[in-house]
């Protein structure tokens, strides 16, 4: 019996021991983002839009959230640009020609222009295999005049229960993030048509 109990405990242990490895990885999230189905082009004669970077308005830039046992998520890459360079994507999906910049533009110009805040970003590890993301973004369009057409929030929460592997953490905020830019980006199209 002692060996069977013995063996058994050796069972589990290799099972579990690629779970617990994984819980204690150093958690470097990755930033990608995929826009859903094929490649799209503006027309000729499309409306042009500059997209300044999104202003990240987060008390801690540095994290993106906490595992379980406290220590932080930290982004792969700048939230900042991840986030500006997908909405970037997402309104030349909708028809737009789009050009971007980091750099806020104080004046129209003779240019559309989107510009914004990241109002929130954060994931949370709840346990090994529960996470929730929440993204808040804020976007201000303004016409060639320089008048201010529009100022919207948008916003997602999602969770996900699955194994925390690197892919599913970058499939989730991916997913999220698309909750976000995809009709942030058909709103612009909407105001500036």
């Amino acid at each position: 019996m002692s060996r069977f109990v013995f063996r058994i405990s050796g069972l589990l242990l290799a099972l579990m021991l690629p779970l617990i490895l994984i819980g204690c990885t150093n958690k470097t999230v990755p930033l990608a983002y995929t826009p859903v189905g094929p490649a799209a082009h503006p027309a000729p004669g499309a409306t042009m839009v500059t997209l300044t970077a999104l202003q990240d308005q987060r008390a801690d830039t540095t994290k993106i959230g906490t595992q379980r046992d406290g220590t932080p998520f930290t982004p792969a890459g700048n939230i900042s640009d991840w986030i500006s360079r997908a909405l970037a994507d997402e309104m030349t999906r909708q028809g737009l020609l789009v050009s971007y910049t980091d750099t806020p533009i104080v004046t129209a110009n003779g240019m559309n222009i989107v510009s914004g805040t990241i109002d929130d970003f954060s994931l949370t590890e709840d346990n090994i295999l529960n996470y929730a993301v929440k993204i808040a973004i804020t976007l201000q369009i303004t016409d060639k005049n320089g008048k201010l057409l529009s100022t919207e929030s948008f916003r997602t929460t999602q969770t996900a229960t699955s194994m925390p592997t690197e892919d599913n953490i970058r499939d989730l905020l991916t997913n999220s993030l698309r909750d976000v830019v995809a009709p942030a980006a058909l709103k612009v199209r909407q105001t500036l048509k």
